[in-house]
Parts: C-alpha cells; sequence; structure tokens
C-alpha cells in the first residue's frame, strides 16, 4: 500500500477541558487522492514519521487476526462477571490461536492451510481415533474440493466478462 501522510501534534479535547497530546495522522491513497482517512495516535514525541507511517499499515492484519481468532476459538464468546475472569478467556482464547497458527506455520503444506483447517486437524486428532495422515488426508480432499470449487467459480466469472467485454480483476491464489 502507498500512501501520502501528514501528521501534526494536538491535544484532545473532553468535556471542553485539554485533554493528552497525541498526534493526528491523515493519510492519502495515492490512487484514489480524494480518499482521506484520519485517526489519532498517542505515539511518544520523539517517533519517526517514518515508524509512524509503517505502524499505521499493521492496523488491516490485526484485525484480521482478531476476526480470525472470534470465528475460530471463540474470542467473543465470554460470559463473566469480572474483569479477571475477561482476561482469563482472553489469555485463554490468545494462546488458542497462537496454538492454531503455530500448528498451521509448521505444517505448511501446498496449498497452505488455513486456521480454521488446523482448528479441525487438531480437533479430529484429539477427539477421535484417527492418525495423523488420516487427518491429513481430510483435510487435502476438502482444499481440492475448496481449489475445485474456485476454479468454477472463477472461469463462470471470466465467462460473465467475456460476455459483457469488459476486463476481470486479477487475483492471486497460491497452491
Amino acid at each position: 500500500m502507498r500512501a501520502d501522510f501528514a501528521w501534526l501534534r494536538v491535544t484532545t479535547v473532553r468535556n471542553r477541558l485539554p485533554g493528552p497530546r497525541v498526534w493526528a495522522i491523515f493519510r492519502r491513497s495515492l490512487t484514489e487522492p480524494s480518499e482521506t482517512k484520519y485517526f489519532l495516535c498517542n505515539a511518544p514525541i520523539g517517533i519517526t514519521p517514518r515508524t509512524m507511517a509503517d505502524m499505521s499499515g499493521h492496523r488491516w492484519p490485526i484485525e484480521t487476526i482478531f476476526e480470525e481468532a472470534k470465528g475460530e476459538v471463540g474470542m467473543d464468546h465470554y460470559e463473566t462477571r469480572t474483569w479477571a475472569g475477561w482476561h482469563h478467556h482472553m489469555a485463554q482464547t490468545f494462546l488458542a490461536h497462537h496454538f492454531l497458527i503455530r500448528v498451521r506455520a509448521q505444517l505448511k503444506k501446498s496449498p497452505a492451510l488455513t486456521t480454521a483447517q488446523a482448528r479441525q486437524l487438531v480437533a479430529q486428532i484429539i477427539d477421535t481415533d484417527k492418525c495423523q495422515s488420516e487427518v491429513f488426508d481430510l483435510i487435502e480432499y476438502h482444499q481440492q474440493r475448496n481449489y475445485a470449487a474456485y476454479q468454477s467459480h472463477r472461469k463462470h466469472t471470466l465467462q460473465q466478462h467475456q460476455k459483457r467485454g469488459s476486463k476481470p480483476k486479477k487475483s492471486k491464489v497460491s497452491l
């Protein structure tokens, strides 16, 4: 992602009283100059502009990780009455998600395992008497079906674009 950045040190206002000093960061897309995003950042005064720009690009991967954790390990399924209980639940879900990411990285196959498939792999090994090779065969079967569905969808999309005379957007699939 490429963008123009501007930042300014500002004082926030809360209840008509001065608040903490923060950075106001403005990001303008180079491809769509009318699109400007802005946000506040509590980074220290001595931070370099390059570091601030780099860190602003980490928002999307972090949000993706949280969405994945909500769907795969139940990060959003808590019913606690205390702060300690909430922290306990969050710590467990973070550890479970980290474990699944590590399993996914260690069992990197072609195509790569998704986090959902890593969770399925671990659950199958724990809950059943299946050996690892049987579980891998099951996951490989699902990956082949997913890829066949992708190819079918891609073929249909290309046909639709050819009928309209437009060019489809290119997409990459790693196998």
